[in-house]
């Protein structure tokens, strides 16, 4: 946070700036004929604040160093805009984790074929229709440890068809399959999603660490 001093208040400054200026290594001002007199600090700081003189509409607001403190944590846009990051990095992580979430997902398919008769056996009807309608659920997920993974999948189908010759009209048929992997050798110490993880961690503290550089700095500024 930064304090500009209006133009009247730059001018109190500098007089009180030179008044002090007077002072000499010994701690007493020198006049002009060269006798040291004592030195008044508080004269000096009065004249400063005559020069100061408020003018109409102008308001004074004094503040403890407390104070000031307070109004910059509250008010200051480097920290507003710093606190944002670590929960930015808070979704960077989550969403490398995400990369381990099971996705599930399903199937449902309608076919229909139709063709002219070619066997005897099929009667007098001049074509074959045939039809099927098939309905199946998947379960993937790639395991956080050792590069495992499993897959599990399960599919539901009803066959018909209007010739003779088939027995079973309609045909069902279901199945269901479980497959689990576990790479002997690669990925077992680290592979891309974990790097990911690893790196969106420290990143994420990294932005902790930023976040308490901007609030020292900018206190040390407001107390200075």
């Amino acid at each position: 946070m930064r304090l500009y001093l209006p133009f009247r208040a730059k001018n109190a400054a500098i007089a009180a700036g030179f008044a002090l200026i007077s002072v000499s290594a010994s701690g007493q001002p020198v006049s002009a004929s060269g006798q040291g007199q004592a030195p008044s600090l508080s004269l000096a700081m009065r004249a400063a604040a005559q020069n100061t003189a408020l003018q109409p509409g102008e308001t004074l607001r004094r503040i403890s160093i407390d104070e000031a403190v307070k109004l910059a944590m509250e008010q200051n846009l480097g920290i507003k805009i710093q606190r944002f990051d670590p929960q930015i990095q808070d979704s960077g992580v989550s969403l490398a984790r995400s990369n381990w979430a099971p996705a599930l997902s399903s199937t449902i398919a309608r076919n229909s074929n139709q063709q002219p008769t070619t066997s005897i056996l099929s009667g007098t009807q001049p074509s074959v229709t045939t039809g099927t309608f098939s309905v199946g659920a998947s379960l993937n997920q790639q395991l956080p440890w050792y590069g495992a993974n499993y897959a599990l999948n399960w599919n539901n189908a009803r066959f018909t068809t209007n010739d003779p010759t088939n027995t079973f009209n309609p045909r069902l048929s279901s199945n269901m399959s479980f497959q689990f992997q576990q790479p002997l050798l690669r990925n077992f110490q680290i592979d891309s999603i974990r790097q990911q993880v690893a790196v969106s961690k420290k990143v994420r503290d990294l932005s902790d660490i930023q976040l308490d550089s901007v609030v020292t700095q900018t206190l040390r500024n407001v107390k200075n």
